[in-house]
């Protein structure tokens, strides 16, 4: 009863972003700014919000819940730097088409950032490896790739199916052992690194049906 009384909009309790209530009565075209101080997003806070093509999160931000913004519209989304995990399906199926991921995050559950049609991907430099629990969770329109750290990821299909055209390997990637299979697009790897990564993988394996 206290959810039904409450009025349509931007729900707040304490320092979490509870949820936003009015799930038909969100105007078009929406873009929502987070106030600082905001520290928590619960669980499917916006799900389905398909009128929210814009967010901006606060510096204060800790936590975004499983779900959050599944299945709206976002066109970009900017990660805080106290972030240290994506949850599952937390921004699967928006409009991203540019993503960055900060040093700080260490791991992405299953489908953080799935369908979606991003070209552009930086993994930031860093030497902690970034746990990735998911399958193809950037999708399968990856143009230009920048992965600036080690992956660990039990499956090993990250890329796997993309039209990468450029990837380039920071300076911290010191193995790689990601299936580039069906990465057609593929003629070079640029490899920062003065000593070049170990592929933990048959080579033949890792680069087949690439240009590579």
């Amino acid at each position: 009863k206290w959810y039904q009384n409450q009025p349509d909009g931007l729900m707040t309790i304490g320092n979490t972003i509870y949820k936003y209530k009015g799930e038909n009565n969100m105007p078009a075209n929406t873009t929502i700014s987070i106030p600082e101080g905001i520290k928590y997003i619960a669980y499917e806070a916006f799900k389905d919000q398909t009128s929210l093509v814009g967010v901006t999160l606060p510096s204060t931000l800790l936590s975004i819940g499983r779900y959050a913004f599944y299945h709206c519209s976002l066109n970009e989304v900017s990660i805080p730097s106290n972030i240290t995990e994506i949850g599952e399906s937390t921004f699967y199926w928006n409009n991203i088409s540019k993503l960055t991921i900060p040093s700080a995050v260490n791991k992405l559950q299953s489908n953080a950032f799935g369908s979606n049609p991003i070209e552009e991907l930086t993994i930031e430099d860093s030497k902690q490896a970034l746990s990735i629990v998911g399958y193809m969770d950037f999708g399968t329109s990856l143009k230009k790739v920048y992965l600036g750290r080690n992956l660990d990821s039990k499956l090993n299909y990250t890329f796997y199916n993309n039209p990468i055209e450029e990837m380039t390997l920071g300076k911290d990637v010191t193995e790689f052992c990601q299936n580039l299979y069906g990465c057609n697009n593929l003629k070079q790897v640029t490899c920062l690194s003065t000593v070049p990564p170990i592929a933990n993988d048959d080579k033949d394996y890792i680069f087949w049906d690439t240009n590579y």
